[in-house]
């Protein structure tokens, strides 16, 4: 291994990216040191990125799991979420932060929960019990993920007939992303 030492390394005038490494590089290692962090964006950390809203309502069961529905991408980084899910990129596994907000319009019932899922299993629940009708539930966390990995988000109730999810962008969201290896 060879040992490059300089003050400075700058792009040629008239452009604005630095490229270290080509085709024969598989990683790029740096420093632990605070004084690079500064003001500095490591690209591989922080994308991909998603972030999704609801612009109506969503009927959901009676005692049923429901996957969410989203009609508007705020962003999507790496174009890997689709209508109900978001699945990891290849090259891109790692330890995510996922948050989800939701709640049911109408009366309240007296179990209620959001839930993330991964790949077809509950991994961030919060759930409330008696909840107030037009209530919020926001969940969130940091998961280990794998590439291919699909997540996604379900609403429950018990109130006994269909009630309305939130339809509204401020309230009912999902979204993620990486934020380290």
């Amino acid at each position: 291994m060879s040992t490059i030492e300089v003050n400075t390394i700058d792009s040629v005038s008239g452009t604005s990216t630095i490229t270290v490494g080509g085709s024969n590089a598989t990683a790029i290692s740096l420093a632990d040191d605070t004084s690079l962090a500064t003001g500095k964006l490591q690209s591989n950390f922080l994308y991909p990125a998603f972030h999704v809203v609801k612009t109506s309502v969503q009927s959901i069961a009676h005692a049923t799991g429901t996957d969410i529905t989203y009609d508007t991408e705020k962003f999507d980084t790496a174009s890997a979420f689709s209508s109900t899910t978001f699945t990891v990129p290849s090259g891109q596994a790692g330890k995510y932060y996922f948050y989800a907000n939701n709640g049911l319009d109408g009366a309240a019932p007296s179990r209620t929960f959001v839930r993330i899922m991964q790949n077809g299993t509950g991994v961030l629940t919060v759930e409330t019990g008696s909840a107030s009708s037009y209530s919020n539930i926001f969940v969130g966390g940091v998961i280990q993920c794998a590439a291919g990995d699909t997540f996604k988000t379900q609403i429950y109730h018990d109130q006994g007939s269909n009630q309305n999810t939130h339809g509204s962008t401020a309230r009912a969201f999902f979204g993620g992303y990486r934020i380290g290896t």
